[in-house]
Parts: structure tokens; C-alpha cells; sequence
């Protein structure tokens, strides 16, 4: 079984194994439903997130969605049958009560290896010897824990780049994790930001898992790194926030410096890239991990 927490604040993508957001104990409801079109699943996910769906898992063939029985209505009842009806798709409803999520989130949360270095696990976990850049994660409330393909290809990147005496940028920073990576990597400065303040103090409990300092983070958006300026950007973030911020973080780039951004699906570069390109950055490459992408881009302006 997956438990998957969505937090979407910045409109994030979906990540696994983190947390529910259950503060008090309490009953829940569980809409279930079944598509074989892995992309039409994530859509609902995201659109149930944004009905106030707290947390979700996966069980055989059956995706999972919970929501807090006092914030189950007659209105929200009535936007999952308008959302699943546009899907073309049927759910199943049930009411269940509290359970000790915390212990089952413990129970499926897996650690995750990225390449031979990287390794990302919870403080409950025991470190394997020889990873150079282990990752100690308490995700809480908070997205960014390798498991879902957009922050494995962040943190994947991270690993092959020469960050030492770098500036570096981590927008929508979630758990904090491309920050940290980026601070082992010997980054000289990393500004990290997140507009929602569980993000903000749950980087701040990561650094001191992980033992790091020289991390600088902010609650806010783009704007919150105002006056610096960056050799790296880190954006892993959902298209239509990429696209409204993305007029405002060239302006916080070094000339030369490099923009990555992840948190959409592969058929969004399209439209990412042709505004890209009409602000003046290049494309430098394009990855994929499923239906998921990563997209590369430098500021070749030069300085006047």
C-alpha cells in the first residue's frame, strides 16, 4: 500500500510516502475509484487534493482518496460527482473510522537510493554505509521525499552538477530536500522558500537532521529571493505557477545561470519551453520519468 500526502499550496505535484495531514484524530471518508490511464488517475488526484482531499493511497487496482468526515458536504459531494462525471469515471463511497496513521505511514515508507550516492530515508531508518550523500527526511506536511518521479529527477540533476561555490535557489521547497542536497554539495549560498509556513519549519527540522547550516529559508514565493541572484534555480512546481512566475525568476538568474523546473507532466513542455524562449532563455535539455518532467533551460544573456 502507497499513503500519499498532497500538499498545494504552490499547486504542487503529487509525492508519496509522506505523512497525512490528520492534526486531531477523527473519522474519514473514502472515495475509491479505478482507471487504467495512470494520467487520468494523477488529474483526479490533483483535482480531489484541491477539494480538500487530505491524503490518498493506492491498494491493488484501486486509488484511495480521504478527506476528514467534518469537511465531507453536500457541496463537496456534489463537486466529486461534477469531477468524476468529466472523467467519465464511477467511485465508491465509505466512511471509516480513526486509525493510528502515523504508525501506518511508518509501516509503507520505504526508502529511496538515486543512483550509487544519494540515498533518502526518515529518521526511524538506518543509514546503509558508504552513501556520500545520505538524506535524512521528516516529511510531516510537507512534499519532497524522492518518491514521486518529479523530485527523484530534481535531486538525480542536483547529483551531476559541480555546485561548489555556487548560489543556489530551491522555490516551493517543500521538506527542504534539493536545498540540502544542494548545501552537501558544498553550494556556497542556498535560499529556500516556500509560501506555505508548515513547508517553511518543516525545511528548518530537515537542516537539523541533516546536520546543515548554511541554508537561508524564507516564507514566500519568487518574490522572497528578491535582490539575489542565482547560478542554479531549483523550481519544482506545477505549469501554471512555473508560467506566472517565470517572467520574475529570469530576473533573479546570474547570465549563464541554469533554470530546472519539474512538477508538470511531459506534455507541458511544449507550452513551458515557447515561453521560455520568448523571455529569452535557451533549452538546454529535457528528461522524462513516466508521465512526469524535467526541463533545463539557461539564461544566455549577457550582462549589458
Amino acid at each position: 500500500m502507497r499513503l500519499i500526502f498532497i500538499k498545494f499550496v504552490l499547486l504542487l505535484p503529487i509525492d508519496a510516502f509522506c505523512k497525512p495531514k490528520l492534526i486531531n484524530p477523527m473519522d474519514y471518508y473514502q472515495v475509491s475509484f479505478s482507471t487504467s490511464l495512470n494520467h487520468i488517475a494523477e488529474i483526479v488526484v490533483v483535482e480531489l487534493a484541491e477539494l480538500g482531499f487530505e491524503s490518498f493511497d493506492e491498494v491493488a487496482e484501486l486509488n484511495n482518496a480521504y478527506i476528514g468526515a467534518p469537511a465531507w458536504n453536500e457541496q463537496v459531494q456534489l463537486k466529486v460527482n461534477q469531477l468524476f462525471d468529466a472523467h467519465q469515471l464511477t467511485y465508491q463511497l465509505s466512511k471509516i473510522a480513526d486509525q493510528r496513521w502515523n504508525q501506518k505511514w511508518e509501516e509503507n515508507f520505504q526508502p529511496v537510493l538515486i543512483g550509487a550516492n544519494c540515498w533518502v530515508g526518515a529518521p526511524f531508518h538506518q543509514q546503509p554505509a558508504g552513501i556520500a550523500y545520505p538524506l535524512v527526511i521528516d516529511p510531516q506536511m510537507a512534499f519532497g521525499t524522492a518518491h514521486h518521479p518529479t523530485t527523484f529527477l530534481m535531486l538525480n540533476e542536483i547529483l551531476s552538477l559541480d555546485l561548489e561555490g555556487k548560489d543556489v535557489a530551491d522555490l516551493g521547497c517543500g521538506t527542504g530536500i534539493l536545498a540540502i542536497l544542494a548545501a552537501k554539495k558544498n553550494a556556497l549560498t542556498v535560499f529556500a522558500s516556500d509560501i506555505a509556513i508548515e513547508s517553511v519549519q518543516n525545511t528548518h527540522l530537515n537542516l537539523q537532521h541533516n546536520q546543515v547550516k548554511n541554508v537561508q529559508v524564507l516564507e514566500g514565493s519568487a518574490s522572497a529571493f528578491a535582490g539575489n541572484y542565482f547560478d542554479y534555480y531549483f523550481a519544482n512546481i506545477n505549469r501554471n505557477t512555473i508560467l506566472m512566475l517565470l517572467p520574475e525568476i529570469i530576473t533573479q538568474l546570474k547570465p549563464n545561470g541554469h533554470l530546472y523546473l519539474s512538477g508538470f507532466f511531459f506534455t507541458d513542455i511544449e507550452k513551458i519551453t515557447e515561453q521560455a524562449l520568448a523571455l529569452g532563455l535557451s533549452v538546454v535539455k529535457a528528461e522524462r520519468k513516466e508521465d512526469w518532467a524535467l526541463l533545463v533551460l539557461n539564461n544566455a544573456k549577457q550582462v549589458d
